[in-house]
């Protein structure tokens, strides 16, 4: 079994804002052409669809998107996939055991269960 961590970066149509009004998802469309332009001189601006970001991560979950050979983190920078190395933290083992026991914890799955 494969583990993949992915980032779909920044996505300004989801639930994941809460509730949001009709002002709320005007505003959010507003702002899409403005951060589309603020991206070209920093990436974090680039604000991808619920769409693309969920394709994405269905593609990844169905193996039609191939990780590079030792790779487990894929990221949407720009509305592209990339593979960038992953900080230092996950090689904590310490980090990796609480990250997998509150994980399991949140979705009521046993903690002993091993992957």
């Amino acid at each position: 079994m494969q583990i993949i961590a992915y980032n779909p970066g920044l996505t300004g149509d989801t639930g994941l804002m809460g509730k949001q009004t009709k002002m709320m998802k005007a505003f959010v469309k507003l702002l899409r052409p403005i951060f589309r332009f603020a991206s070209r001189f920093n990436p974090v601006f680039y604000m991808n669809t619920a769409k693309h970001s969920g394709e994405v991560l269905a593609n990844l979950a169905l193996g039609k998107i191939k990780l590079p050979a030792g790779k487990n983190y894929a990221s949407l920078v720009r509305g592209r996939i990339t593979f960038p190395k992953p900080g230092l933290l996950v090689h904590d083992e310490n980090l990796k055991q609480e990250l997998w026991l509150m994980s399991a914890k949140m979705v009521n799955l046993p903690p002993e269960i091993i992957l």
